[in-house]
């Protein structure tokens, strides 16, 4: 293919980059003497089966950012067809990912964090306003330019209110961004975006992501599991901080911020109030590994409302250490006399036992370990009036008694298993569905209970190629899985 040096009325200068979807150049509009930035979707991709809706995504994109204009939006020129290709010209920024610097493990003082949250929260307040969900807030979507001003880009998996092309059970996004109704199928609003720049505020707090692994582990995280505060992964972090992160990322959107505003607001008046201007945060190297935050929390908690007031005190602790003491003796108490019962009441056993057998739970190992005990063996004193009968029992009963003291038996229970689910939706409906080779008894659609583990899966529908994939299920999660079949 040779060189390409002009889009419709567009210059090409150079390529800027090339990725899965097609190229980006950097072009010159010679009437108005200005660069942009255009991008081309491969004419080799729209002449696959899903050309055409790559196509639409590749439109959906340039009428989401085109009707906008905001100082951190990039902006759409144009959006037209030359030979074939398809290209969307756009205002050349020329800026560094977000998503770079996380690499590179820069380290942000919080003025500049709450800059650049500001700008990003300000962008995404706009967005909804004027009916866009953008639905891949990401540090790679994210341009800081020389002057720490920052660009939103990428709306190409954008949906708009008066838009009809993803409806409701389609999985869209990147994971680790992703919010829980995002990986449920929900139909997705504005707190989709407040929760993905929540995470973008976590990362740049502790210089790690919440939620991070496969994509199934990603999912059961984001669905179940609390990351640890910014503060107990980063000492300098204030306070504050952790309760608007709180409620930022929090898996309910009903008690999440309702608004990007909101959010915004917050971290602007916890800094007007702070002292913390100067502080460096971020980064990965300043805080234990083992307290990484992959390894925290309850899968049971449930999410509160978290009323966020930058005023907050720190709780007086007082009357709690009064209380904790009086707790303490009390517990010291009850210990000395279970323990003085326990050795004043001596239990006469058979003689052949020498050991004690105790099961302990041993907190590190995670195994029982038996602890043996030597026992006093002590001499019965007989009467002249009872030899002549004990010669008469069985030798092993004369000889010998013994006194051992009894220690209370823990009871150990094995952890219960819960089992996972995937739900399986294929269009068409009604397809067999194997899971590693095994054909399962219901056809699609199915909530199908598996226990925790790798599973090869496999849809099988007359007149359409199979599909294989493989999925791991975790225990008490449903994993949605929505298939669309190609006719052969």
């Amino acid at each position: 293919m040779s060189e390409l040096k002009k889009l419709g009325k567009y210059e090409i200068d150079k390529e800027l980059g090339r990725g899965a979807m097609g190229v980006v150049y950097k072009g010159h509009d010679p009437f108005i003497d200005r660069f942009v930035a255009i991008k081309t979707i491969s004419r080799e991709l729209l002449e696959t089966g899903d050309g055409e809706a790559l196509l639409e995504r590749f439109k959906r994109e340039a009428q989401a950012a085109g009707r906008l204009n905001h100082l951190n939006i990039v902006d759409i020129y144009d959006f037209r067809e030359d030979d074939g290709i398809f290209y969307i010209a756009m205002e050349f920024a020329e800026g560094q990912e977000l998503q770079e610097f996380f690499d590179n493990n820069e380290r942000f003082d919080i003025a500049t964090i709450v800059k650049i949250m500001t700008q990003l929260l300000d962008a995404l307040n706009y967005l909804h306003e004027n009916g866009v969900v953008h639905r891949d807030i990401k540090p790679a979507n994210i341009l800081v330019m020389a002057d720490g001003h920052i660009k939103v880009t990428d709306f190409g998996i954008a949906r708009i209110d008066t838009s009809n092309l993803t409806q409701a059970g389609s999985i869209m996004g990147t994971p680790s961004y992703m919010s829980p109704e995002q990986f449920t199928g929900e139909q997705v609003d504005r707190r989709s975006d407040i929760f993905s720049a929540g995470v973008i505020f976590y990362q740049f707090l502790t210089g790690e992501k919440p939620f991070v692994g496969n994509i199934a582990t990603i999912m059961h995280k984001v669905l179940k599991v609390h990351p640890l505060s910014p503060s107990e992964l980063n000492s300098q972090v204030p306070a504050i901080f952790d309760a608007i992160l709180k409620k930022a990322i929090t898996k309910n959107r009903e008690n999440r911020y309702q608004t990007a505003k909101a959010f915004m607001d917050d971290i602007n008046r916890a800094v007007r109030e702070g002292d913390f201007s100067t502080i460096k945060i971020g980064g990965n190297d300043d805080h234990d590994d083992s307290h990484n935050a992959d390894t925290v929390c309850s899968d049971n908690s449930t999410d509160t409302v978290f009323d966020v007031d930058p005023k907050i005190k720190q709780t007086k602790t007082g009357n709690t250490g009064l209380v904790l003491g009086v707790v303490g003796v009390l517990v010291v108490l009850a210990l000395g006399v279970g323990w003085w019962l326990i050795q004043s009441s001596p239990v006469v056993v058979e003689p052949e036992a020498n050991i004690v057998e105790q099961r302990l739970k041993d907190d590190f190992m995670k195994k029982s370990v038996i602890v043996k005990q030597p026992v006093e063996i002590k001499e019965i004193k007989q009467s002249e009036e009872s030899k002549e009968v004990l010669t008469k029992l069985p030798e092993n009963i004369v000889k010998k008694q013994e006194v051992v003291k009894i220690v209370p038996v823990p009871v150990i229970s094995e952890p219960v298993v819960e089992p996972g689910f995937i739900y399986v939706k294929t269009e068409p409906t009604d397809a067999i569905v194997f899971f590693n080779g095994k054909q399962q008894e219901k056809h699609s659609p199915y909530r199908f209970k598996l226990k925790p583990g790798s599973y090869q899966v496999k849809i099988t529908k007359s007149g359409y190629f199979d599909m294989e994939t493989e999925i791991e299920v975790s225990s008490d999660m449903t994993f949605p899985f929505t298939v669309g079949l190609q006719k052969k």
